[in-house]
């Protein structure tokens, strides 16, 4: 017996002819309920991954494109103001 797969079903001979209220047995349906909660969380948990991505997408694409217009206005705004600031003046004669 090198492999596990060899103990498995060395194991699995073994306990065929068993109870199935043998502590063996009881441990192995517990393992396969625990790997069945295992793979239903790990699903659960990627479905909100992939929830979570596609709103901050969305939320994204709402709300950049509005915030840009205005830091573009704000910028002209700015520069309109620094200009005026900069203008020399003529004196009045």
């Amino acid at each position: 017996m090198n492999s596990l797969a060899e103990m498995q079903q060395k194991l699995d001979g073994d306990m065929a002819d068993t109870s199935p209220r043998h502590p063996i047995h009881v441990k192995k349906s517990e393992t396969e309920d625990i790997k069945k909660q295992v793979e239903n969380e790990r699903a659960n948990y990627l479905d909100a991954v992939q929830y979570s991505r596609a709103m901050t997408l969305n939320q994204l694409q709402t709300t950049l494109p509005p915030l840009f217009h205005l830091l573009m206005e704000f910028s002209s705004a700015s520069s309109q103001a620094i200009e005026l600031i900069n203008t020399p003046v003529k004196p009045l004669e």
